[in-house]
């Protein structure tokens, strides 16, 4: 069952709460109003070193101007 936070936000409380998504848009609205619970953040614990691929370069933005002439 899902709560709602003070902030607006919900709560997800079980995993079966989490519905099927069609596409990523879909799924980043739905996790844009929603957040897991305590409940559910306690049973994932954490990671081990290197199980996560390492985090990509930062990138700049690179502006390219050019005359149509």
């Amino acid at each position: 069952m899902t709560e709602q936070k003070d902030g607006g936000m919900g709560i997800i409380e079980r995993l079966e709460d989490i519905p099927v998504f069609r596409d990523e848009d879909d799924e980043a609205e739905y996790w844009a109003t929603y957040a897991l619970g305590d409940a559910i953040l306690d049973q994932v614990g954490s990671v081990e070193d290197g199980f996560l691929p390492p985090p990509r370069p930062r990138t700049k933005r690179l502006l390219i101007r050019y005359s149509e002439e």
